[in-house]
């Protein structure tokens, strides 16, 4: 709905600024979705934030610049039918998102919708969306979990190795001091915290900066306040569930 809305508003535009700008030499315009595109963009730029930020000498720069970057190559290849183009395709993301004749609310018809999903879709075919994660861990750590987590188990079924001694109590261990069991897997005392962090602790401490005193992640005002403008229909409970599971 929102490419047929953008590609109806822009064509729309197209005609009437060739019209007005014919006497200016503004009489050409490339083929190419170039409209679309750049009402994508602003989407973008509005919706989704910046992950990291970098210094390149005295200017700050987010890793949304390389996509402004390719953009401007865009403009520049063949001005000045580019040129408007991509102004008509910003304004048009413009009007759209700012809703001011009802844009949004407009969806393309059921009748559409099962007429492309008839001819169209076996044209273009269809994947599996890919499983995603609960834990935002990086592949290599996820990896070396499994690893412990398999020698552990191969530890402990080994004979001699583990077990239950007369006591109740598992070898091994001091009589009377209670074990809890981290995410790998392994028995951590709880009355003496290992001085010796895991990988898994030193990449989150790298990652987030902090962690609370039970060694929860503790998420900020700031990662909360931007999540909920991302996902506006997602409970506040929801959105902090999933910052503490990073």
């Amino acid at each position: 709905s929102f490419l047929l809305v953008t590609l109806g508003v822009s064509m729309f535009l197209l005609f009437a600024f060739v019209l007005l700008l014919y006497g200016a030499g503004v009489n050409y315009i490339p083929p190419g979705p170039l409209t679309m595109m750049f009402a994508i963009l602003y989407q973008h730029y509005r919706i989704i934030p910046a992950v990291y930020h970098f210094r390149i000498s005295y200017f700050s720069i987010s890793n949304k610049a390389f996509d402004y970057f390719l953009a401007c190559i865009l403009i520049i290849t063949d001005p000045p039918g580019t040129l408007l183009a991509s102004l008509i395709g910003i304004a048009v993301g413009q009007l759209y998102r700012s809703d001011l004749v009802n844009l949004k609310s407009y969806r393309i018809s059921p009748s559409l919708e099962r007429l492309c999903k008839r001819f169209l879709l076996p044209l273009l075919g269809s994947t599996r969306p890919p499983t995603r994660p609960v834990r935002a861990l990086p592949d290599f750590v996820a990896a070396s979990e499994v690893h412990v987590r398999d020698q552990t188990t191969a530890r402990a079924s080994e004979p001699g190795a583990g077990g239950s001694g007369p006591s109740g109590t598992e070898e091994g261990t001091p009589t009377g001091q209670n074990t809890t069991v981290d995410d790998m897997g392994l028995p951590v005392p709880s009355q003496q915290p290992s001085t010796q962090p895991s990988a898994v602790s030193q990449w989150v401490d790298t990652l987030t900066g902090r962690r609370g005193g039970d060694g929860v992640y503790v998420p900020a005002q700031a990662e909360i306040t931007v999540l909920m403008a991302m996902f506006p229909g997602v409970p506040r409970e929801t959105v902090v569930r999933a910052l503490e599971q990073r």
